[in-house]
């Protein structure tokens, strides 16, 4: 009898192998060249980017006959406090999560909750 072929190629076939999770050597990945050249493009937005740039704008708000430039951000928290005033119990919930949320420093988010109670 013959012998058979080994199970386990040596040397030079093992580099050359195509096979399940071995593809043609030239159509690897090339050192030196990404994966996904395309990528993401400079300058898209992930979601935080997003709602932080949309809610930074400003809208003007008319409130008891007198108008008023605000941050979007400013707003929602002006009715949020609102709502809670008037007893709602999730808005009081809502505004609790928010404080606890909040980095501890005086940061723009405090600052926004600073401007809002001026107006409530």
């Amino acid at each position: 009898m013959g012998r058979s072929k080994s199970v386990f190629p040596s040397g030079n076939e093992a580099d050359e192998s195509v096979g399940y999770k071995k593809p043609p050597k030239k159509h690897r990945f090339q050192p030196g060249t990404s994966g996904n050249p395309a990528g993401r493009p400079p300058g898209a937005h992930n979601f935080d980017k997003l709602l932080k740039k949309v809610l930074g704008e400003s809208i003007t708000v008319s409130s008891g006959g007198r108008e008023t430039v605000m941050s979007k951000l400013a707003v929602l928290i002006r009715l949020k406090v609102k709502q809670a005033v008037a007893g709602d119990v999730a808005a009081i919930g809502e505004i609790l999560m928010l404080k606890k949320a909040m980095p501890a420093s005086d940061g723009p988010l405090i600052l926004v909750v600073d401007e809002c109670e001026r107006y409530v």
